[in-house]
């Protein structure tokens, strides 16, 4: 059977909000339905029923501006605590404590939550790509992580939880030095992804 929906499909390379469960969803749901007409009057509609043609393309609309949601980022500049080594550090955070952050935000609508971690070995690599650079221009921070929402009550409700009080935040005593962090806001525009223009 041809498939009516081809448009529908979630690209493999693809902006990482058709991959939110809003989309998903919805392609779900045109995936069911298709099934539900099929059922009920066969594969003419794929061809010949105008109704059904216009109903795919709202569908499609509803799909694109979906897709096309501005997304907002929390970038966080974090350094580690005095006297902490730096390979103690990553492990730390990459295997405890990023598991309770994802864990929590996923549960509250967060789209993406990534750490980059800027060790001695990356801090070096600075040099290749622009060779003596003035002293202060480039970031001494051990770590970015940054979290992307849709709507920055998303990440409100998430900080106000329980959970985050009473777990996560109590946690940065046992790695990073607060004092220190910083903290960005913006929104997002994605222009290549996976090596692709989009």
């Amino acid at each position: 059977m041809v498939s009516i929906f081809p448009e529908l499909r979630i690209p493999h390379r693809s902006h990482e909000v058709f991959r939110t469960p809003k989309v998903l969803q919805l392609h779900m749901l045109c995936l069911v339905l298709r099934e539900s007409m099929l059922s009920c009057l066969g594969d003419r509609v794929l061809s010949s029923d105008s109704s059904w043609n216009a109903l795919k393309l709202a569908m499609l609309t509803f799909t694109k501006m979906m897709a096309s949601e501005r997304l907002y980022a929390l970038t966080i500049y974090g350094y580690r605590k005095p006297g902490m080594p730096e390979d103690e550090y990553h492990r730390y955070l990459s295997g405890h404590h990023a598991v309770l952050v994802r864990n929590h935000l996923v549960k509250m609508g967060i789209v993406r939550y990534t750490l980059t971690h800027n060790t001695s070995e990356t801090k070096g690599m600075m040099k290749r790509i622009f060779g003596d650079l003035p002293e202060g221009h480039t970031s001494d921070c051990d770590c970015l992580a940054q979290i992307m929402f849709r709507d920055v009550e998303d990440y409100v409700r998430a900080r106000n939880d329980p959970q985050y009080k009473e777990v996560i935040f109590p946690d940065h005593a046992n790695f990073a030095d607060s004092s220190r962090t910083l903290f960005v806001t913006g929104w997002v525009e994605c222009h290549i992804v996976d090596g692709e223009i989009v």
